[in-house]
This record gives C-alpha cells, structure tokens and sequence, in this order.
C-alpha cells in the first residue's frame, strides 16, 4: 500500500522532475545522480570525481552552489542531501545510471 502511494506521487511528480532535469547542466544532473547513490559527503575526491564526471572540484563547488540556490538540495556542513526526497527517490529509479 505505501509503494503504491510512493508510485503513484513520483509518476504524478513525473513532468515536473522531468522539466527540472532538462533545465540542468550535464555537471548539475551528474552532482545529484552522485548524492542519489548515497555519495553525500567527499563530492570532490578524485574517484568521484572521476566516476560521476564531475571535471574539478572547482567544478562541484560552483555546480553545489547553483543545486542549493535553486533549492533542489541542500547543505548542511559537508553533509548534501535533497530538499525533495521523492525527487531523490525519482532520480535513482530512472536516471542513477550513468
């Protein structure tokens, strides 16, 4: 019964977590498949770096710091996490691959 309800949210959520991706840099939408697969901290490690395509870690600051102005995450020390949790479930039900 709560799977059914949580499908039923993200399939109406569908359009709008589509459109916002669309709007989102290659980097911007690599930053959240990488916090979705539970990298929350350490953003800027080289292997992370690496595997999420991420480029710099100048990069991941710039890119962190457009994801918290558009109020899709949110940092908390060097803790990162989702303002929207749905959207976080969403993104690794249909995008988490790279």
């Amino acid at each position: 019964m709560i799977d059914q309800a949580i499908d039923e949210l993200l399939d109406q959520n569908r359009q709008f977590y589509q459109r916002d991706m669309e709007t989102m840099t290659v980097y911007q939408k690599n930053f959240l498949i990488a916090v979705a697969n539970g990298i929350n901290t350490g953003l800027s490690r080289r292997e992370v770096l690496s595997e999420y395509y991420l480029e710099s870690s100048a990069n991941v600051q710039g890119v962190k710091k457009a994801l918290v102005a558009h109020d899709f995450i949110d940092v908390d020390g060097d803790i990162i996490s989702f303002n929207d949790p749905f959207f976080k479930l969403w993104i690794k039900r249909n995008i988490a691959q790279l």
